[in-house]
């Protein structure tokens, strides 16, 4: 008697191939997402000294601002974030009343939704923000924006 062992070891050899594939799919993934992860948590450390961490922050250039007073801050960092504010209902649940926000893009979820998720988006409370809901680009072309404070309300637009 004969033995044929050849369609067992070819359904074995497929197994350990197809295991392999899964094995080393998981692996990019993992790679992937821990890059991104990391990527996007130095993004949102650009945005914390840009908005609140730094002496030229836009907290720190408000709360200086004199009545009738204007001044240019130019933002360089994070590109391609967003620097927000919201002054209607739809806001994000970390500002309790009109605030400012640099936050990554919203590409599926709502803008606001966005600026409530960990490492993606900063906001800080500004009182008195007078301007209706504005979204400004942040690119590494250095984009310049003017704050003013007329009347004791504070005015954000893209210079």
């Amino acid at each position: 008697m004969i033995h044929q062992k050849n369609g067992f070891l070819l359904a074995e050899e497929t197994l350990k191939m197809v295991l392999a594939v899964i094995a080393i799919t998981f692996l990019i993934y993992f790679l992937v997402s821990f890059y991104f992860g990391r990527a996007n948590a130095i993004e949102f450390e650009k945005a914390k000294r840009t908005l609140v961490d730094s002496g030229e922050s836009i907290k720190k250039t408000i709360e200086n601002l004199k009545e009738k007073e204007t001044r240019e801050i130019v933002l360089d960092s994070p590109d391609k974030w967003l620097l927000l504010s919201f002054t209607s209902e739809l806001k994000p649940k970390s500002c309790t009343k009109n605030c400012v926000c640099i936050c990554d893009e919203a590409i599926i979820r709502k803008q606001a939704e966005v600026c409530d998720k960990p490492n993606e988006g900063i906001c800080t409370v500004v009182e008195n923000l007078k301007q209706g809901d504005a979204s400004i680009q942040i690119k590494t072309s250095l984009t310049k924006i003017s704050i003013s404070r007329i009347n004791n309300e504070i005015i954000m637009q893209k210079k």
